[in-house]
């Protein structure tokens, strides 16, 4: 993934600012890994998808909703694997996450 971004977009701006509270602190989280290749391959479809409209606060916080939908799933598989920063992005209406996102992304 990270050698096609590359060499077909390497201008790409790979940007956590969405995640970064999350990234900051929960490197021990079981599924840390794969919650961010879910954030950042989201990331890049978005931009493979709106080319030049791409925008970068909305493909964070569609990249986001992304990894809280997997994270629902790694919930239904092991409930026990909660993590309490997901928890609060899941608690938040959309537009609560939307205002997060922007506030997050605008510093």
């Amino acid at each position: 993934m990270m050698m096609f971004q590359m060499v077909n977009y390497p201008e790409f701006p790979v940007n956590y600012k969405a995640l970064f509270e999350f990234m900051s602190t929960e490197k021990k989280y079981k599924y840390y890994d794969e919650i961010s290749v879910v954030f950042i391959s989201n990331q890049l479809a978005n931009k493979i998808r709106t080319t030049n409209d791409y925008d970068l606060t909305k493909s964070s916080l569609n990249s986001l909703k992304e990894v809280l939908d997997y994270y629902n799933l790694v919930l239904e598989e092991e409930p026990n694997e909660k993590n309490s920063i997901l928890d609060k992005y899941l608690a938040m209406t959309d537009s609560e996450l939307k205002n997060y996102v922007v506030e997050i992304m605008s510093k």
